[in-house]
């Protein structure tokens, strides 16, 4: 398909599109807290939306949108819709008063005529549907968006693998149909953001993801030997902070990835910690005084 100049969508979807390649990025490298699940679905969500209507409205198919009810459907702005061979000219056109009398497609109907949509595509790269993993796309975001998760259920190692797989079909999809204004790969350059021409993935794991992280593999490293204060509790957030508090490279900025990094661990069953106390006796004012050292040490098992 040729490349159109007036994608009036383009910019939106290019931006949701690198946001879900930075997220995706984040959780492969064993940054796979809520936080950046939810971010991860949301954005890729976002993302295909506006890509499969910049298509719709380049292909002038006008099932991108409807008229809100009480607009009359033999009058205006219908009579003008329906006429449009431009919808992106159309659409780009229109006052703020007559869009607001528009609704655009819902999801849920993008993924019925995903197969027809990119029937072009399939006849030429063979039948790799991409239906069940937009299916999979959509409920994951109904829930994040609209009822209850469970942030150890939410987006399971096994989903996570179908969407970035599925990514690494989409990407192909959108340079197919000229959803993208480049073509091939460089090294530096504007577009490396949007790049994903990426291997499938296989038996992907969570555990993993944490362990091979160069992170995670340094703060092992650090953390052997090292005794840190006992008296904190075993949160997240305490335990980064105890860590913090000794090794003085993650305060500031770095503070956010270590307790990241220890929430994911923790999950994981990755990192412990052990509290131990060692009693002393000192000769005082009044004669033999006891007292005790608390302190803590940290044990990463990767």
């Amino acid at each position: 398909m040729a490349y159109i100049k007036n994608q009036i969508l383009q910019n939106n979807a290019l931006e949701a599109w690198a946001m879900a390649v930075r997220y995706c990025d984040y959780i492969l490298e064993g940054k796979v807290t809520l936080e950046y699940r939810k971010h991860f679905v949301s954005v890729l969500h976002n993302a295909v939306e506006l890509f499969v209507k910049q298509l719709m409205l380049n292909n002038t198919d006008y099932r991108v949108t409807q008229l809100k009810k009480g607009c009359n459907p033999d009058g205006q702005p219908a009579r003008d819709f329906y006429n449009s061979k431009d919808l992106n000219a159309y659409f780009s056109s229109l006052d703020e008063q007559t869009m607001k009398k528009f609704f655009s497609i819902e999801f849920n109907k993008i993924v019925d005529i995903t197969n027809e949509l990119f029937s072009e595509y399939y006849d030429q790269n063979g039948d790799t549907s991409v239906k069940s993993a937009l299916s999979l796309l959509n409920r994951l975001r109904n829930c994040e968006m609209h009822f209850f998760i469970d942030k150890n259920t939410f987006l399971l190692e096994k989903e996570f693998q179908q969407l970035h797989n599925f990514m690494i079909e989409f990407y192909n999809i959108l340079h197919f149909y000229s959803l993208l204004p480049f073509w091939g790969r460089f090294g530096r350059w504007e577009y490396a953001k949007l790049q994903f021409d990426r291997q499938t993935l296989f038996d992907f794991t969570y555990r993993n993801a944490v362990k091979n992280t160069k992170f995670v593999k340094t703060l092992k490293e650090q953390l052997e030997g090292e005794i840190f204060p006992a008296s904190v509790g075993g949160s997240a957030f305490d335990i980064a902070d105890s860590i913090a508090s000794v090794l003085n490279e993650y305060q500031g900025n770095k503070f956010d990835d270590l307790w990241v990094y220890v929430e994911t661990m923790l999950g994981n069953k990755i990192l412990s910690y052990h509290d131990e106390a060692d009693e002393y006796e000192i000769e005082g004012q009044y004669g033999i005084e006891k007292g005790c050292n608390v302190y803590r040490q940290y044990y990463i098992n990767i």
